[in-house]
């Protein structure tokens, strides 16, 4: 059976998640905490996905459907390619 529920991302900036006065309430997202985010290389931004209704914490948030994210996460800021290629060097 398909989820039919329908999956919107956000990005935020990790200090947004690290800051002590955040508003992000993961109670009301599919993770447990911010450890499980996807971040960018670097480590200064975070992919969130919701489910349907956007929380009011994502209000001021450009809201991504999948496509749309997956352009934005399929580059180098996201991507480490040189990890990439030393994982296959070990794996072949």
């Amino acid at each position: 059976m398909s989820d039919t529920r329908t999956k919107n991302y956000v990005i935020v900036t990790a200090s947004e998640l690290s800051n002590a006065d955040s508003t992000i309430d993961f109670s009301q997202l599919p993770y447990e905490s911010a450890k499980k985010l996807r971040y960018s290389v670097d480590g200064s931004k975070a992919v969130i996905k919701y489910y349907d209704s956007k929380p009011s914490f994502f209000n001021s948030k450009t809201i991504y459907n999948y496509d749309e994210i997956k352009v934005i996460i399929n580059n180098s800021d996201w991507i480490d390619y040189d990890e990439i290629a030393a994982l296959i060097e070990t794996h072949t």
